[in-house]
């Protein structure tokens, strides 16, 4: 028959659906921590393939973590102090600190 013939309307080939048997959480890499010394935080997209997070059906992973920066760490020293002895050998000493409160985290020789 020609289509022209065809009294009635051609029947639907395709349908709208939704399914979510295969939406999973996407994520991104972490972000670079926020602090150059000490503790910071890094961030990081989590998202649902559909943009509904319901529809991934499990509570998604952490979208921010704690993280501990060292790059920019560096000693702080403090002038000597008096010597020990008035006369001859003593001893004298001075402050010496990581900036971050960690002797840790600054790099290697210590001052």
């Amino acid at each position: 028959l020609e289509g022209s013939d065809c009294a009635m309307e051609q029947p639907a080939d395709s349908a709208p659906c939704y399914s979510i048997d295969g939406c999973g959480w996407t994520v991104s890499d972490w972000s670079t921590c926020n602090s150059t010394c000490g503790p910071g935080q890094q961030s990081r997209d989590v998202e649902c393939p559909s943009q509904n997070d319901a529809d991934c059906q499990t509570l998604g992973p952490p979208r921010t973590q704690r993280c501990h920066g060292t790059v920019g760490c560096s000693w702080t020293v403090e002038s000597w102090g008096v010597c020990s002895s008035h006369c001859g050998f003593g001893s004298r000493s001075r402050r010496v600190a990581c900036s971050s409160g960690i002797g840790r985290d600054c790099a290697v020789p210590r001052p």
